[in-house]
């Protein structure tokens, strides 16, 4: 091959390479995922102030839980399960200036003192659509409202 054939084909694949892993590592979107993956592994790991920074303190949904109420309830969660599982599939990101909307299948499954297995979230064969609608504030994503969640008992 050519040798200058062969430095721009170098040169075009170096490139490629470069703005590929940039939307892959870098671009918003996949910034709201790692987000997104984070909280779930901190809450996995019951890393609870870790998974409330990705609640913004003006969180509310379609049953009118607030942030307080999001803490709370992964607290309580945390004192009553020993360990947790999340699966996040199929996620979805489409970020619009300062908010973000992420659509996935979310399953969660709590594992008891006993080490009997409790699915909370989902079904075995296929996760529960979820949506999260996520805001920028200052310099960090965070869910602003979630839909799609059962409604806690």
């Amino acid at each position: 091959m050519n040798p200058k054939i062969r430095l721009a084909a170098v040169a075009s694949a170096v490139v490629l390479g470069a703005v590929v892993g940039y939307l892959y590592f870098f671009s918003t979107e996949a910034v709201v995922k790692r987000t997104i993956r984070s909280a779930a592994n901190a809450f996995e790991n019951r890393a609870l102030d870790d998974f409330m920074d990705a609640v913004s303190k003006d969180y509310t949904d379609e049953y009118q839980l607030s942030y307080g109420d999001i803490s709370e309830g992964a607290s309580e969660a945390c004192a009553t399960f020993e360990g947790f599982k999340v699966t996040l599939e199929k996620m979805e990101v489409v970020v619009e200036g300062s908010e973000a909307r992420a659509s996935m299948l979310v399953t969660v499954v709590a594992t008891t003192k006993d080490r009997e297995k409790w699915m909370v979230l989902g079904r075995p064969d296929s996760g529960q659509p979820a949506d999260l609608r996520l805001r920028l504030e200052g310099k960090r994503w965070r869910v602003v409202r979630a839909t799609g969640v059962p409604q806690p008992r």
